[in-house]
């Protein structure tokens, strides 16, 4: 690869990570249990993790806008969340 492929990939790597939302929380039952291995996800999308055995997630989408979340789990009831996903300002980069 040239060097300027190179340096024009290494501008264009900050905006493109930028355009990542991270999505994290916990799930847990009606007693405050943890659950893991529940899946959650952008519905529509191919983003979205499983829970660690604390109840934990976290995951990245270019999704935007009013998207809707979602949680299941064998035995359970799928549960959806409608969120609001706000795109973030770049910063500038300047040559």
């Amino acid at each position: 690869m040239s060097p300027k492929v190179i340096s024009l990939l290494l501008l264009l790597l900050p905006a493109a990570l930028q355009a990542q939302t991270k999505i994290s929380g916990k799930i847990t039952d009606a007693k405050k249990q943890p659950l893991p291995g529940v899946n959650i996800y952008i519905k529509g999308t191919y983003d979205g993790a499983s829970t660690a055995a604390d109840g934990s997630y976290s995951f990245t989408t270019s999704a935007k806008g009013e998207q809707l979340l979602s949680a299941s789990l064998m035995g359970y009831k799928t549960f959806e969340q409608a969120v609001n996903l706000r795109a973030q300002c770049c910063p500038s980069t300047s040559v």
